[in-house]
């Protein structure tokens, strides 16, 4: 196992960096969701 890591680096990073990316891509997707929602939600309030 070791001698696979240090043979193939690039094999464990690269996937590595496109998890951590599709990560903060959903938490950023999720944060604007919830500030929308959070928004109507007091547009709402508002109103009535």
């Amino acid at each position: 196992m070791i001698n696979f890591l240090t043979r193939h680096p690039e094999k464990i990073y690269i996937p590595l960096l496109e998890h951590i990316e599709l990560v903060f891509m959903t938490l950023l997707i999720s944060v604007a969701i919830a500030s929308v929602l959070t928004l109507l939600c007091m547009r709402s309030e508002r109103l009535s």
